[in-house]
């Protein structure tokens, strides 16, 4: 008898450690998603950061409300409108896992935006969540929501 209640602990044991590994793994990569848009973003490329967002991407930008990817890049157009780079640096982030296809990222972040001679034009803190879905095997911002305090 005991002999069966230690191979069904050391069974149980082994499964949850895979199941560990796997959200480990699937959590990276969510967060790797997150990361090449911020590198897109670091460099101004807007087909770059809505690289990983399907056609019916949602977005709220300061109380804006976009609702596809086409909304989303056209808005953004406007906004990096003479930015030729950005400083962005993420004080705080993280990746929850709310199932094995679907993860929550959250970040408290600073910007600074250059023009093509360097001249700062603007910046400051932003708050911003990321809800991911995994499909077809990659890992696709499905809504983003970013918010800027007053300053």
């Amino acid at each position: 008898m005991k002999l069966k209640s230690t191979l069904t602990a050391l069974i149980l044991a082994l499964s949850f450690n895979a199941t560990a590994a796997v959200t480990n793994d699937d959590r990276a990569e969510a967060l790797k998603t997150v990361h090449t848009v911020w590198d897109n973003a670091r460099a101004a490329n807007l087909d770059g950061m809505f690289a990983a967002a399907p056609a019916e991407h949602s977005y709220i930008m300061g109380g804006f409300s976009l609702w596809s990817r086409v909304e989303a890049t056209d808005f953004y157009k406007a906004a990096f409108e003479g930015v030729a780079r950005q400083d962005i640096t993420n004080l705080r982030e993280k990746v929850t896992m709310t199932s094995a296809t679907s993860a929550f990222y959250m970040a408290d972040a600073t910007y600074t935006q250059y023009d093509a001679k360097g001249n700062k034009l603007q910046g400051g803190p932003y708050a911003i969540t990321v809800v991911l879905e995994k499909r077809d095997g990659q890992w696709i911002n499905i809504h983003t929501h970013q918010s800027f305090p007053p300053q």
